[in-house]
């Protein structure tokens, strides 16, 4: 699509999101797939985390992967709650998400091109995330890594932020895109 024909589609998005109605789906169509988002945003935020933290572990242990049970079990358990916090604090835009993609994907000219941003975002996210983690992993205190690996998820959330509203605003889309999020968030 090029600039002409996306503004042009966006001038008719603009125009139709105000006469859309929302799809009812069944229950378990609805809750499987964004399940199936959380869950996939779930292991990938807790890969990152486990191996940052297994790898703060072995560090502290000079190189030694051998674990005893009691440390394997609290690792999991530090790691399941992390992530568990973060995906928990990414619930609200994974939703949103979810219902751009099942509602608007196909109902609308950008939809696709909706969809396809706030993927790449994602990603953003979780390379952004990557890299604050393994710049983190330096730390030898395990309590202050946690603590820097915490402002490692928001600062991959405020680079995600700026980004999405840079590219919006790049190609145009950022009206277009606050009135899906009224779209979405009407009653």
């Amino acid at each position: 699509m090029n600039g002409n024909e996306l503004k042009q589609a966006i001038k008719e998005d603009i125009a139709l999101l105000g006469s859309l109605d929302f799809e009812v789906f069944s229950v378990r169509t609805y809750y499987s797939g964004l399940f199936r988002i959380i869950g996939g945003c779930f292991w990938k935020i807790g890969f990152i985390v486990l191996f940052a933290t297994s790898y703060v572990e072995a560090s502290i242990r000079n190189g030694s992967a051998s674990y005893d049970l009691e440390l394997f079990g609290d690792l999991m358990m530090s790691s399941l709650l992390m992530t568990f916090v973060g995906v928990l604090m990414l619930l609200p835009s994974l939703t949103q998400y979810y219902l751009i993609k099942i509602h608007l994907n196909h109902r609308i000219q950008t939809g696709q091109l909706l969809v396809k941003k706030l993927k790449q975002v994602g990603w953003v996210f979780l390379v952004v995330f990557g890299l604050c983690s393994c710049f983190v992993m330096q730390c030898p205190d395990p309590f202050a890594f946690r603590i820097f690996l915490g402002f490692s998820y928001f600062a991959a959330l405020f680079a995600s932020y700026i980004l999405l509203s840079m590219e919006m605003s790049r190609v145009g889309a950022s009206v277009l895109f606050d009135l899906v999020n009224q779209w979405v968030n009407r009653k």
